[in-house]
Formats: C-alpha cells, structure tokens, sequence
C-alpha cells in the first residue's frame, strides 16, 4: 500500500483524471507502510471496471531522478552564494563577449551586467594592454601554452585605469568553448610597486656615485660594495663579494 505525502495533490490527481480522462506524467510523492518516502511518475485512465467507473493507474518509481535532481539544484545553489558573494570579479567570456558576470564585476568596471554583455570585453582593456589580452585569450582558446596568471590594466566607465590581475582556463560553456576568469584590482600594489622602483633607482645612483667606500657586512663577510670601495682596495667588486672583511 501506498500513501500520498501531500494529501493535496491525490485530491489535484482525481480532480484531473475526472475532467480530463486520462493524465500523464504526473509525479507522486508517496511512501509505503512502512514509512520508506518514494516518488513515481504516474499515468492514468477512467475506465468501466465490473460496472462501475474506476481510475486505471500505471507508476513507475523515479525517486532516484528525483534525488539526483535535488543534489543538482543543492550544489546549483551553493555554487551561485559563491559566485554572488565571491571576493573577486568573476568574468565567463565567450566570442569576446561576457556572458556572464558577478556583482564585483560591476564594481570593478563601472559596468551594468547588460552593458557587460553589450560590449566586447577588449573595449574594457588599456589600449597598451588590449594585444596582449586578446592573443593571450586566443591561445588560450587554441590550447596552446599561455601563463594563467598575468596583470593588465582596464578602462573603467568613469575613465579611471585600474590595474587587474587576471587568473585565466578554458572551459566549456553552453557546448561551445570560453573562459573563466577571476579578476582582482591590484591598483594599490602596482602603485607601491612603482613607487618601490623609483626609491631603489634613487638609492641605487646614491650608492654608486658616492665618494666614499660604502660597505655591508654580515657575519665578517661582504655583502654590498660600491665602486668606491674596489678603487679604495685595489680589488674588484666581484673579488671583494668573494672574500671576508678580515682578509
């Protein structure tokens, strides 16, 4: 014996056979007398049965589709809360179009979704930077060897250049190749980057132009001469980062 989980719906299940005749592929949540749940696709008929009007119903059991479509929509969810509230900018570029796109996105282009779409994706790119992008995409596509991981800088809405790291692979979207890719703003790093090469250079002119002999050493042995330094001793720079201070 079986019995229906949601009441509800054998009352919809009669209701249907009554005005219709017959019904098809109708899905039952039932379960049996010992408790085990079930779910069955159920096909039925009215018919004349000893004379009197009866219901003629067929069910086959589909509760292993039915929990595979449940463990499909659990893991559809969890991927989309991660997708919507990932850290970074989230980009699947498909014929150099983005067909699809996270909010940090928008956040980090100034773009609507629909505008992100609406535009080919190398509209975005710097134009120093746009060759690059697009023969690094086409390899990638190609499946030739291409770094996964590199940096370029993007035109935001407002006019504002942004640098972005780009974390690249290629995938299969909707039967037809593309690629996913995550994007993080590396602005401030890069500033601080330049910045860093600047004082370096400056400290670098300092050190070798000095006129006196400037000298690091650790644990007695040389580390860092200047040019001084070899006219001071008569050896060479190379020479000197060979030997210890004591000799």
């Amino acid at each position: 014996m079986m019995h229906w989980v949601e009441p509800e719906r054998r009352l919809i299940w009669l209701e249907r056979i009554k005005n219709q005749g017959i019904v098809t592929d109708f899905e039952m949540h039932v379960k049996t007398a010992t408790g085990k749940e079930l779910w069955a696709m159920a096909n039925g008929i009215i018919i004349d049965y000893q004379g009197q009007t009866c219901v003629l119903s067929s069910q086959h059991d589909i509760t292993e589709r039915k929990e595979m479509e449940k463990s499909i929509r659990k893991s559809e969810e969890q991927y989309k809360l991660l997708f919507e509230n990932a850290a970074e900018s989230i980009v699947v570029i498909q014929d150099l179009k983005v067909v699809l796109s996270n909010e940090m996105a928008t956040m980090l282009t100034g773009y609507t979704t629909e505008e992100l779409g609406r535009i080919p994706f190398v509209n975005y790119i710097h134009p120093e930077d746009k060759n690059l992008v697009v023969e690094n995409h086409k390899k990638r596509l190609k499946g030739e060897k291409v770094d996964r991981v590199y940096s370029y800088r993007i035109i935001k809405k407002s006019g504002a250049v942004r640098w972005v790291e780009m974390n690249s692979l290629k995938i299969n979207w909707k039967g037809e190749i593309a690629t996913f890719n995550l994007l993080s703003d590396i602005t401030e790093r890069k500033l601080a980057e330049d910045a860093l090469k600047v004082s370096e250079e400056k400290y670098r002119l300092l050190f070798e132009n000095a006129v006196e002999a400037i000298l690091v050493i650790q644990d007695a042995e040389i580390k860092i001469c200047n040019p001084v330094t070899a006219e001071l001793t008569g050896y060479s720079v190379e020479e000197l980062l060979k030997m210890r201070f004591t000799d």
